[in-house]
């Protein structure tokens, strides 16, 4: 487990290349591009997979290196206040 300093290409790719799971904080401001398409997703009712392709059809999101992880959140709604929210990124496979 790590905070989102550690949610990043680099740190996921050590801890893949130990075979070792993994639990890390993935917040909004530190992964923009992942939150938007995650909100996208949302929006079509479509949280399984995101893939990417810009105007001219060139893919983003899966890059040979690029490692898939699974993405959730968490709210504690309480009298429709939100009293505590979270996202994470895991491990796909190891």
């Amino acid at each position: 487990m790590a905070d989102s300093l550690y949610s990043k290409q680099s740190f996921i790719k050590e801890v893949k290349d130990k075979r070792m799971s993994y639990i890390l904080v993935a917040k909004p401001k530190d992964h923009k591009l992942m939150m938007e398409w995650v909100s996208e997703q949302k929006e079509m009712g479509n949280v399984s997979r995101i893939e990417y392709k810009d105007e001219k059809g060139r893919e983003h999101g899966g890059y040979k290196d690029t490692f898939w992880v699974n993405y959730f959140e968490y709210t504690i709604l309480a009298d429709n206040k939100i009293n505590y929210h979270n996202s994470w990124v895991t491990v796909t496979d190891i």
